[in-house]
C-alpha cells in the first residue's frame, strides 16, 4: 500500500465514535459526554459509524477501573508489522469505563485487521512494562489468543471487516 493511502487511512481511522456501558448498565449504554455540535472531524462523537460501510464496534471486556485510557492500535493484514514499533495504521484512545468499554472504529475499506489494546490506567500515554520487560498494564489482542512466552502471531488476532458494525471483543489480562 502507497505511503498515501496510508495517510488516508490513519485520518480515516481517527473518525470514530465512543460511547460506554459499566457492566450494571449494559443494557443501556451511556454515551460519551460531548459538545453539542462536534466538528465532523472530531475524534469522538456520536454517530460516526452511522451510515459507515466499513467499521469495527469494539467491545473491551474485563475492564477493572474508570481511570485513564483504552488504547487501541490498528494494524492491517501485514504480518512483518504486527506489534512492531511503526507498524500500526492508527492508535486511537477512548476513556476506560469500568466493566466494559465499547466504542466504533471506522475503516476506510473491507478487508483484514487486528487490533491490540491496553489500559492506560495512569494516562501516561504508553504501555507501562515491568522490570523484565513484561506488560505492567491489562492488555489484549482481538481474537483473545493465548499469550505464552512470546506474543501471538499475526494470523491468531487477524479478523476479517466485511461491513459495518464487524463485531469485536477483546478481554483484558492481568
Amino acid at each position: 500500500m502507497p505511503h498515501n493511502a496510508y495517510v488516508t487511512l490513519a485520518a480515516t481511522l481517527l473518525t470514530f465514535v465512543a460511547h460506554a456501558a459499566t457492566a450494571a448498565q449494559a443494557s443501556a449504554p451511556a454515551a460519551v459526554q460531548m459538545p453539542a455540535n462536534p466538528p465532523a472531524d472530531a475524534p469522538v462523537h456520536e454517530g460516526a459509524c452511522d451510515g459507515k460501510p466499513f467499521s469495527m464496534q469494539i467491545t473491551v471486556q474485563s475492564v477493572r477501573e474508570a481511570t485513564g485510557t483504552i488504547t487501541v492500535d490498528v494494524h492491517d493484514d501485514d504480518p512483518a508489522k504486527f506489534l512492531k514499533s511503526g507498524g500500526k495504521l492508527a492508535r486511537i484512545r477512548v476513556p476506560a469505563v469500568k466493566g466494559e468499554t465499547h466504542f466504533c472504529i471506522v475503516v476506510p475499506h473491507a478487508g483484514i485487521y487486528a487490533l491490540a489494546i491496553y489500559h492506560d490506567r495512569n494516562g501516561n500515554t504508553k504501555l507501562d512494562k515491568t522490570w523484565i520487560g513484561l506488560p505492567g498494564e491489562p492488555f489484549g489482542l482481538s481474537n483473545n489468543p493465548p499469550k505464552r512466552l512470546a506474543m501471538p502471531k499475526h494470523k491468531d488476532s487477524a479478523f476479517e471487516v466485511k461491513g459495518p458494525l464487524t463485531a469485536v471483543v477483546i478481554d483484558l489480562d492481568k
